[in-house]
This record gives structure tokens, C-alpha cells and sequence, in this order.
């Protein structure tokens, strides 16, 4: 969420009472509820980034530490190509599911990350590599990087799997191994 629009509706509402009111003070009416609306958006805000440290992974291996978060997710049936061709699961009983991940290193070395290091699974189903086809065609995609120390990184990896209210994400890194379990509804 972004406090750019509650911005927008201040912008707004001391435009209509300045041109329908002739006055250049909002009124209490007028000031309440904008007030609120900004307190409840920083609590969400507040709120979003305390969830997402909570879902941030210490991953530690020899070479460093590697944090892994899920920062959003989506499903959708079908992937709007760049040159706006959808593209559906190879098996239309399935749905793509978008993650996007965080990537922290918190070490003393470089940590190499691959999107084939990633897999995607249901309760009851083995894990699916990453949808190539429909990840490629995103800006955000997640691409093979090597991630220094102190640095972060976010990219969006694109799975075909059934539909489910739970989900885990996998990461059989080079040094070990991590699972990040998320619903959607």
C-alpha cells in the first residue's frame, strides 16, 4: 500500500473547499476522516513490513547467510505476454501462481542464486520447477545473480500448480536447503 493516493485525497479535498467553499481552512468534516484514513494506512503499512520480517529466513550455510521471504503473491489463469499473448499452464487444469521473493545476504561472502534452486508444492503433490515461459516474459523476474554480502534482492518466479489454499516454497540452494510455507485465498 502506498500513502501517495490518501496524499492525492488531501490534495483534493483542500482543492474542493477552497474553490466550493471559498475558504482556505478544511473543516473538521473535512479533516477527520482523511486523518484516519492516513492513520489506518500507516498501520497497514506498518503492519506489511513487520509480517515480512517475520517471514524472513535466517538460511545459514559455510559460505554466509541467506535470508528467503516471500514479499507478495497472486494466482491468475494465464500470463499476459510482453507482446500480449496469454500463455497458459501446458495442463489447463493447473493455474500459475506468482511469487515474488526477497533475497538477503547477511554473511561475509557472495551467495549465488539460481531460479532453478526454487520449486513450488501443495500439501499431497510433489513439488514443479518454475514456469520458464511465463517467468521470462516478466520484467521482475527472478534471474541467476550472485548476491554480496549486505545486499538484497527481489525477483518474481511464475508456478503452474493446482489450485490450493496452501503452499511451500523450496530452495535447494548449493549449501542447504529451506521451505517457506504461505496461503493465498
Amino acid at each position: 500500500m502506498n500513502l501517495i493516493p490518501c496524499y492525492a485525497i488531501i490534495g483534493m479535498a483542500g482543492y474542493f473547499c477552497n474553490e466550493m467553499c471559498g475558504v482556505f481552512i478544511l473543516k473538521k468534516a473535512v479533516i477527520l476522516p482523511i486523518a484516519f484514513i492516513l492513520l489506518v494506512s500507516a498501520t497497514i503499512i506498518i503492519a506489511q513490513r513487520e509480517k515480512a520480517m517475520e517471514n524472513m529466513g535466517d538460511y545459514k550455510y559455510d559460505k554466509g547467510t541467506l535470508g528467503v521471504a516471500i514479499s507478495r503473491t497472486m494466482a491468475s489463469d494465464a500470463v499476459i505476454h510482453n507482446f500480449g499473448r496469454p500463455i497458459y499452464p501446458e495442463d489447463r487444469s493447473l493455474r500459475y501462481v506468482w511469487v515474488y521473493i526477497k533475497l538477503a545476504n547477511s554473511g561475509t561472502t557472495a551467495v549465488q542464486v539460481k531460479p532453478e534452486e526454487f520449486t513450488l508444492s501443495v500439501p499431497g503433490k510433489a513439488a514443479v520447477n518454475y514456469d520458464s515461459r511465463a517467468t521470462d516474459s516478466m520484467q521482475k523476474r527472478l534471474n541467476p545473480l550472485t548476491l554480496a554480502p549486505g545486499k538484497e534482492a527481489v525477483g518474481l518466479l511464475i508456478f503452474p500448480v493446482p489450485e490450493s489454499k496452501e503452499y511451500t516454497l523450496h530452495y535447494h540452494g548449493e549449501s542447504g536447503k529451506i521451505k517457506k510455507r504461505f496461503e493465498m485465498e
